[in-house]
């Protein structure tokens, strides 16, 4: 700027290439940066405090969790093998995060290449440095959980523009107990509704703008998603199907139905969008270098592959179980409350903006339709990708139901499913807070020699974290002829098994807690806050499922008389 120009007004103690004052008050006042600090505020605040739930340790708490070192065993081998269960990228995403922290073990040799074998190890303390990882992964969860939000938040204020509408739509979803629980671990469930809430709002623009960058954003956007999590994939035919129908009926409809049908299809958008949905879905997946591994994978989901933990799970009889079973873990993810209230903002959503509703439904009910229904299973994980839509229509009709001329019972009804919801939310967090294998720990620690050895019949993350206090622990197969010669000195019983056990071995449980195979139980812990009956504010999730694994009953017995003496 030439001397003497006036129309530079920042002050002299500002540096050239400054915003001005002024620029920095619009940039704070804008709706996206206001919206953007809430609901960090409200991520810190629900899912920070729990972050550290189970760490450190070298497995993780959480059921399915691909972070640590199963992330450092899959992406060595991409793309010839893949050992994971879930698509790769993800696991690229957290490799990429831990480079710094593996490079500095390597500098410093807590990471060493065993000359033998070739494979590289970690050396011990294993529990504080696999725990780093486990919690650097938790953090990349709760930034993209914030950022699916964010995603939400736009694409509502996208449809009504409408900022508290939008807001409470991306809060409902991030405060709802299970998102809030999955969206602090080491899983795929919420990166993966991260990218889909950002195809989300994709889609919604696509719907009215006709633009190609939109159509690539919605294509290359689902292709992370579904790189993340197959199931998610279940979504995108209902939004082909949606644009179709709507380009068809809002730009083709006076012409005959067959050309109007074609030119509906063939418009090179589509073929865009389908390019930058297959073409980096195919890359990621290794499918160009190898699809041995890559049809491996899909067997074990489709159930192809016998003798699985997949293969095995429990298949509802009939369509009618599953869908009161889906409504059952759908209250168990977010509470009787909410889900309720997502159900009557669909219905009265339906009635007053019917295009809009069916545009965000379709793609729910082909969600469905192609992944819930043919598998005849569900749990809550499952339902995080229709809460998108469902929290969409919430927000908006929450507004216009609290400002509208509605009888008082229904800010009332508001109200209440806020506060039953939070409470619930709070109950979770308070569970893992004070989990049961904490006292477990504790009281092993006061009570059991660490030179002695305990046996349990679990997965680690069902367990106290009884290897990383020096207990050498040991996996027994729970059966009579087990117990028939001397033993540990303790046992280790779990509730989250008992369900997935033979019959032989919940007999033998039975008769271990009776005490009739020469153990003795000594200590019993249980959770507090969740459960039926339990504790108050989670009555939004009482008669519902146990959401996620935390506190689960631990029994614990000791060693006395020898089997039949």
């Amino acid at each position: 700027m030439e001397p003497g120009n006036t129309t530079d007004q920042r002050p002299s103690g500002l540096p050239r290439g400054s915003p001005p004052p002024g620029g920095l008050r619009r940039l704070a006042a804008h709706p996206a940066v206001r919206a953007g600090v809430a609901l960090a505020l409200l991520v810190l605040i629900v899912y920070v405090p729990t972050i550290g739930w189970g760490l450190p340790a070298t497995a993780s708490w959480s059921q399915d969790s691909i972070a640590g070192v199963r992330t450092l065993g899959a992406v060595e081998e991409w793309p010839r093998q893949w050992h994971g269960r879930y698509p790769p990228l993800h696991y690229f995403i957290l490799h990429t995060v831990y480079k710094p922290v593996l490079r500095y073990w390597d500098s410093t040799g807590a990471r060493q290449v065993d000359p033998q074998t070739g494979t590289v190890q970690l050396r011990p303390p294993h529990a504080p440095r696999i725990g780093l990882l486990l919690l650097i992964a938790r953090w990349v969860s709760v930034l993209m959980a914030w950022a699916a939000g964010m995603a939400v938040w736009a694409t509502t204020r996208r449809l009504v523009q409408h900022d508290t509408a939008a807001l409470v739509a991306a809060a409902a979803l991030l405060s709802a107990p299970g998102f809030a629980y999955f969206g602090q671990l080491g899983n795929v469930d919420v990166p993966s509704i991260c990218w889909f809430a950002w195809s989300m709002y994709f889609y919604v623009r696509s719907v009215r703008t006709r633009a190609l960058a939109d159509a690539v954003g919605l294509g290359l956007l689902g292709s992370l998603a579904v790189s993340t999590k197959d199931a998610v994939a279940g979504m995108f035919p209902g939004m082909a199907l949606a644009l179709l129908i709507w380009d068809f009926r809002h730009h083709h409809a006076d012409q005959r139905w067959s050309r109007a049908l074609v030119r509906a299809v063939a418009q090179w958008r589509w073929a865009a969008g389908a390019a930058a949905f297959v073409l980096p879905y195919l890359f990621l997946n290794g499918v160009f270098f190898d699809a041995g591994p890559y049809v491996t994978r899909m067997e074990y989901w489709l159930g192809v592959t016998p003798d699985t933990q997949h293969a095995r799970q429990y298949r509802w009889p009939n369509q009618g179980w599953l869908l009161l079973a889906t409504g059952w873990h759908g209250a168990a993810a977010v509470g009787w409350p909410l889900l309720a209230a997502m159900l009557a903002a669909c219905v009265y959503a339906f009635r007053r903006y019917r295009a809009l509703t069916w545009t965000l439904l379709l793609p729910a009910v082909s969600y469905y339709a192609i992944v819930i229904a043919p598998l005849h299973f569900v749990y809550e994980r499952f339902l995080f990708p229709v809460f998108v839509p469902g929290s969409i229509l919430l927000g908006i009709a929450a507004v216009e139901w609290w400002r509208g001329r509605w009888p008082t019972w229904v800010r009332t009804a508001l109200v209440s499913v806020a506060l039953l919801s939070l409470g619930y939310t709070v109950s979770l967090k308070l569970e893992m807070l004070t989990d049961s294998r904490y006292a477990a720990e504790r009281w092993f620690q006061r009570n059991v020699e660490p030179t002695a050895s305990v046996g349990a019949s679990s997965k680690p993350e069902y367990l106290p974290r009884l290897p990383e206090l020096g207990y050498a622990t040991y996996l027994l197969h729970l059966e009579q002829a087990t117990f028939g010669v001397p033993q540990p000195e303790c046992l280790v019983l779990t509730s989250y098994d008992y369900e997935d056990y033979d019959p032989v071995q919940r007999a033998c449980m039975d008769e271990l807690i009776k005490g009739r195979l020469g153990y003795e139980v000594v200590a019993t812990f249980r959770g507090r806050f969740l459960g039926t009956g339990s504790f108050w504010l989670s009555v939004a999730g009482w008669g519902t499922p146990s959401l996620g694994k935390v506190s689960p009953t631990l029994i614990v017995l000791r060693r006395g008389e020898e089997p039949g003496g």
